[in-house]
């Protein structure tokens, strides 16, 4: 039986896909446009943000490939999970 961080690991082929990200939010954006609460919508709205940054992260790792094993690599912001100083 495989560890459980075997279980639970990302695939890093679909975790570093800048595409797969971009085409999440696309989807959280449909959905959002079905719904009638405010606070879903921006709840929605935060979530494709945040997909949309991890793309951002994404296409940043593929042209630099060495970025999250260096100590320069930029830094993702606690309350945004966005890279800060790309």
């Amino acid at each position: 039986m495989p560890a459980p961080a075997e279980i639970y690991a990302p695939n890093p082929r679909l975790t570093n896909d800048p595409q797969r990200w971009r085409e999440r939010a696309a989807e959280v954006r449909a959905i959002a446009e079905q719904m009638y609460n405010s606070f879903a919508i921006e709840a929605m709205e935060r979530l494709a943000k945040d997909y949309d940054r991890w793309a951002d992260w994404a296409e940043y790792l593929r042209k630099n490939p060495l970025a999250g094993q260096t100590s320069d690599a930029p830094l993702l912001s606690a309350s945004t999970r966005h890279p800060t100083n790309i």
